[in-house]
């Protein structure tokens, strides 16, 4: 499926599943634009409340997927990028990366690294990615 902006704008948003990657996961590309960071935040809450993420768990996953998303946008505007969702019954991940597949060439500053650090469980940011990973615990921890 393509959403398509209305006319006279230029690129498109792609929503496509990649059951080759995850078993049950779902790629969405997007240009490299902060326009752009709101759909996959809603993604990512969708996501989280399938998942069983506490409304504030989803808030620290929004909060880290839009810092990652910056961080490309920097070196990378006007490219587009894939955010690869992966699913579990109690954890989600996002892969960012380019859809061109080239090297990401990001250097995070303190103040990204001290929030990924402080809102998902892992964060990988290497050549190609920047993966994140968060388990939904606070709901588990309530009896949920």
């Amino acid at each position: 499926m393509s959403l398509q902006r209305p006319s006279g704008e230029r690129g498109s948003v792609s929503l496509v599943s990649d059951f080759e990657t995850y078993d049950d996961g779902v790629d969405v590309i997007v240009p490299l634009n902060p326009r752009f960071a709101s759909m996959l935040r809603t993604v990512t809450a969708s996501f989280g409340a399938d998942t069983g993420f506490s409304i504030d768990e989803i808030d620290d996953f929004k909060l880290a997927l839009t810092e990652a998303f910056s961080m490309l946008i920097v070196g990378h505007g006007g490219n587009r990028a894939r955010a690869s969702f992966a699913v579990t019954a109690a954890a989600m991940s996002v892969r960012l990366s380019l859809e061109s597949g080239d090297d990401l060439d990001v250097e995070p500053d303190e103040l990204a690294l001290a929030i990924l650090r402080a809102v998902v469980d892992s964060y990988e940011i290497g050549n190609v990615a920047i993966t994140l990973t968060k388990r939904a615990t606070e709901t588990s921890l309530l009896g949920g």
